[in-house]
């Protein structure tokens, strides 16, 4: 989402456990240039981030994160969000005993997860030469969790300024571009790539290889090429599967985990910490990255609006992450599976590649919602009134896609002529109708 995942959106993403989140794509040069341009493109804040117990502990797997053991997690707590059942078996509505403790913990302690993942922030930068995305990551690495190198954006401005899906057939220059960036950075910060398919896959093949080679260390693939609009061309799954294969063979053979790889920090902090309750710390994915003689996390992208085509496009393609973004435009907190919506707890960059939770698991997870709770309508726009760094147009496009669904006609042409945010507040005071709403 190039122009809406600014930080309100982000933010209400995250209090309702959305565990990845990626900024718009910011232009590297005038980033780096312009102080004007920094503070227009990118915020952030605490609220981006919460603890979430891994997917890994229930045989699932989440690994893009900082970790933590138990015994730190006393000091990370104020970071996790309110009931969230994300964290569960932590206040999942359960009452406390008479001293004060959760009877869940005394009963059931063998079930306490030993570690936590934190919620990651990713920057999205576009260049069209090595030394200027290296100057943009340099500014931006210190207040994002990692950093991803688009390579896909379409459009023709992009590419009359040779960025983002312009690179797609410069798979040398990709190549130094990552290369520039872990030099500048350090080559534990994790550098991602993101792309699109080319028409000619050899072609595709030969950008992942050079990407991988270089030191990527997450490689996403929307599954279109740059001349398919995602309103008339359904997402080509062959074409993904493709890439992700490639990627898979190309980062079982790089042989480059050196001391001071993400994968080799792993591997150092898992042998050498007796103290089982000594904090573990992991930069990145932690069974290691492209790059860094570990297989390539991969993540899948386009056309996934509901839980089970999300379930059904990682089995396709084998991608051990499935990208949501249109789907949660209407809704940022829910993902409908059967017909039914669910809030979307989680972001579905897990690895497991079996069906969907069972009807019970799933209740303990996910907590239903058939249109965007009310709720969530008000945390965005707080966050947004709070300096959520979003412009009105963006704002004004954001409560319309949330209310889609329940607006009547009438009621769309009215709200789609107001022209200031304290017209749009006004309306959801008094026109909008929305249950439980506080102004």
């Amino acid at each position: 989402m190039v122009r809406y995942s600014k930080r309100a959106f982000r933010a209400t993403c995250a209090e309702y456990d959305v565990q990845w989140t990626t900024t718009p794509m910011i232009v590297a040069k005038e980033f780096s240039r312009s102080k004007i341009a920094r503070e227009a493109e990118f915020s952030t804040s605490a609220q981006e981030r919460g603890l979430f117990v891994p997917l890994a502990d229930q045989g699932h797997g989440a690994g893009l994160g900082m970790q933590e053991t138990s015994a730190s997690y006393s000091r990370r707590r104020a970071l996790v969000g309110k009931n969230s059942q994300w964290t569960a078996p932590w206040r999942n509505g359960r009452s406390l005993s008479a001293d004060g403790q959760d009877d869940f913990y005394d009963q059931a302690r063998h079930l306490r997860p030993r570690r936590f993942v934190r919620g990651v922030l990713v920057g999205q930068l576009a260049a069209s030469d090595s030394l200027t995305l290296a100057d943009g990551c340099e500014v931006l690495a210190n207040h994002v969790d990692g950093l991803e190198l688009n390579c896909g954006c379409p459009t023709s401005s992009a590419w009359s300024d040779h960025i983002g899906a312009y690179l797609l057939r410069k798979p040398e220059l990709v190549a130094d571009m990552v290369r520039t960036a872990k030099d500048r950075l350090g080559w534990s910060y994790p550098v991602c790539v993101k792309i699109r398919l080319d028409p000619e896959l050899k072609r595709t093949e030969t950008l992942i290889r050079n990407a991988i080679e270089a030191g990527a260390s997450v490689l996403t693939i929307h599954g279109r090429t740059r001349n398919q609009s995602s309103a008339s061309h359904p997402v080509d799954l062959e074409g993904i599967a493709f890439a992700i294969d490639v990627a898979k063979r190309c980062g079982s053979r790089t042989a480059c985990a050196s001391a001071n790889t993400a994968y080799a920090t792993h591997a150092t902090a898992s042998q050498e910490s007796p103290r089982s309750d000594a904090a573990e710390v992991v930069s990145g994915l932690h069974d290691g990255g492209g790059g860094a003689g570990g297989p390539m996390p991969c993540v899948a992208n386009g056309d996934v609006f509901t839980l089970t085509e999300a379930w059904q496009w990682r089995q396709r393609t084998q991608a051990q992450g499935v990208m949501s973004a249109r789907g949660l435009l209407a809704n940022p907190v829910c993902i409908k599976i059967g017909g039914k919506t669910l809030c979307k707890r989680i972001s579905l960059m897990t690895r497991s590649s079996s069906p969907p939770l069972s009807a019970p698991r799933l209740q303990a997870l996910f907590a239903g919602y058939d249109q965007t709770p009310t709720s969530a309508i008000q945390h965005f726009c707080r966050q947004a009134l709070r300096g959520g760094g979003l412009p009105f147009q963006h704002f004004h496009r954001h409560i319309a896609y949330m209310l889609e669904s329940t607006m009547q006609k009438s009621d769309s042409i009215l709200f789609n002529s107001l022209s200031s945010t304290a017209s749009v507040m006004d309306w959801l005071d008094q026109d909008s109708g929305l249950p439980d709403w506080k102004g």
